[in-house]
């Protein structure tokens, strides 16, 4: 029996379980893809772009009277912009060799 992966931590010794089946070592193996990891950075910057001009855009429809401010809009488009940057986070972590959140 060995510890759980590092990627994801170690709970203590009571969390051991068998060796990892063929799927799962192909699993964590494409979790540490450079070139993987590279492009999803890509990409989540690019979605932080276009997300944050349509935050913008929003907030310029509120400031001309188009649109009316609600709390709900805001916290759906924080959530967006929180879930956003917890991903650019963890594809850092993941890099450094840490436990992603």
């Amino acid at each position: 029996m060995t510890d759980i992966s590092p990627i994801h931590g170690n709970a203590g010794p009571s969390a051991t379980r068998k060796e990892f089946s063929e799927e799962e070592r192909r699993w964590h193996a494409t979790i540490e893809n450079p070139a993987k990891l590279a492009r999803n950075r890509r990409w989540l910057h690019l979605l932080l772009g276009i997300w944050s001009v349509l935050i913008i855009g929003w907030i310029a429809l509120v400031l001309c009277g188009v649109d009316t401010f609600r709390w709900t809009t805001a916290a759906v488009w924080s959530a967006g912009l929180i879930n956003i940057g917890i991903g650019i986070i963890n594809n850092r972590r993941i890099r450094a060799g840490k436990k992603p959140f």
